[in-house]
C-alpha cells in the first residue's frame, strides 16, 4: 500500500487486510491474544 487508507470500522480494515468478510472485534488481537472487543470491553468498565 503506498498511501494511507481510512477505515470506517475494525472489520472493513479486516476485510480489507484478509481478503475476505471478517469480524474485526475478534479478528484483531494484541500481542497477549485478547480480542479488540475484549479489550474495549474493559475500558468501558
Amino acid at each position: 500500500m503506498n498511501s494511507d487508507k481510512t477505515f470506517s470500522s475494525p472489520s472493513s480494515v479486516a476485510d480489507f487486510c484478509i481478503g475476505s468478510s471478517n469480524n474485526g472485534w475478534i479478528v484483531w488481537k494484541d500481542k497477549h491474544g485478547n480480542t479488540l472487543d475484549s479489550v474495549y470491553r474493559k475500558q468501558l468498565e
